[in-house]
């Protein structure tokens, strides 16, 4: 089955703070002069050295904003490419967005796609999930919500937040992710950043997913505990499951009077391998995965609470689900 588009509109409950094809430009030169800007900008917030916001995104289309009626064409354009499955690129780049610009697109509430904007660079990446991209955060997400429930977790300690943007301190740069939750009982403030985020890749590349982890902990100044990555590789039959967090740099790492003690790191990664027509196993890495309690819900667990804990049957259902829809 081809990818669909999904149009519901993306649910943003609670905010987070801490184009026309003319001028065509290719995604390494947007990365080089992303780069160069990013030097010279103050309070830039930082992903990876040497990385920038485009890294994993070489074949996505770039261009210029012109118009509002631009912009909006070329994000058809890629919705209806992606819902006849002439493409399985989900991103479009947009330089020359500015402050005033952004507002205006996020003002025209387009239905169905997720935004990542650097101000400091002018840079816009517009990312279309596809119906195996939302199923792929809907099955994971469901496991946390059942479990919570079955708990007693009070829905305040486990607020859903969705696709609703954050934005770092200073105003940039924001982003949506495919799903997070909050404990809003702890965090109250429509500019807390949640606890849990979920992001997923349909055809973007891994190291994009990796840099957009690492930005979700820079950006939040690591008030985000947990980044859930989900890469799904349809044509080599493949789920790749990443739990991000947060902590020492691995032992002999060297380091300088600048280097953090803690930073981003893949603590869990789990590849799922469909063998045609419908079995699948883990291939690398190894069940359970392992959500803490204390992470997610940002306190101690008490009486019967304990961490979410995803089986190697769990996995494995996961994957199935979303190459159901593949």
């Amino acid at each position: 089955m081809n990818p669909v588009v999904t149009l519901a509109i993306i649910s943003a409950l609670t905010p987070c703070t801490s184009a026309s094809a003319a001028g065509k430009t290719s995604a390494p030169a947007v990365a080089e002069a992303s780069a160069q800007t990013s030097a010279r900008a103050s309070n830039t917030v930082l992903m990876a050295p040497e990385s920038s916001p485009v890294d994993g995104l070489e074949e996505s289309r770039v261009i210029h904003y012109s118009t509002l009626q631009a912009f909006t064409a070329a994000v058809r354009q890629l919705k209806n490419n992606l819902d006849h499955g002439r493409t399985r690129n989900q991103y479009l780049i947009v330089r020359d967005v500015d402050k005033d610009i952004m507002k205006q697109i996020e003002d025209r509430e387009y239905k169905g796609v997720r935004y990542e904007w650097h101000g400091d660079l002018e840079l816009l990446i517009v990312k279309v999930p596809t119906r195996a991209h939302e199923t792929a955060a809907g099955v994971f997400i469901r496991e946390i919500t059942v479990v919570a429930a079955l708990m007693g977790v009070p829905l305040i300690e486990s607020q859903p937040l969705g696709a609703g943007k954050c934005t770092a301190p200073g105003g940039s740069p924001s982003k949506e992710p495919d799903w997070s939750m909050i404990n809003a009982n702890i965090r109250p403030n429509p500019d807390d950043f949640p606890a849990i985020v979920i992001e997923v890749g349909f055809s973007e590349s891994l190291r994009k997913l990796r840099n957009d982890a690492r930005l979700w902990f820079s950006m939040s100044n690591n008030d985000v505990e947990i980044v859930i990555l989900i890469a799904v590789r349809a044509a080599n039959n493949q789920v790749i499951i990443e739990k991000w967090t947060v902590g020492p740099l691995p032992a002999g790492r060297r380091r300088n009077r600048h280097t953090p003690s803690q930073l981003p790191r893949a603590e869990q990664e789990i590849t799922i391998t469909r063998t045609p027509p419908n079995t699948f196993a883990i291939t690398s890495g190894a069940a359970p995965l392992i959500l803490e309690f204390n992470r997610l819900f940002l306190r101690p667990p008490v009486g019967g609470e304990h961490d979410i804990v995803y089986t190697q049957a769990q996995l494995v259902d996961i994957a199935a689900a979303i190459f159901r829809m593949v």
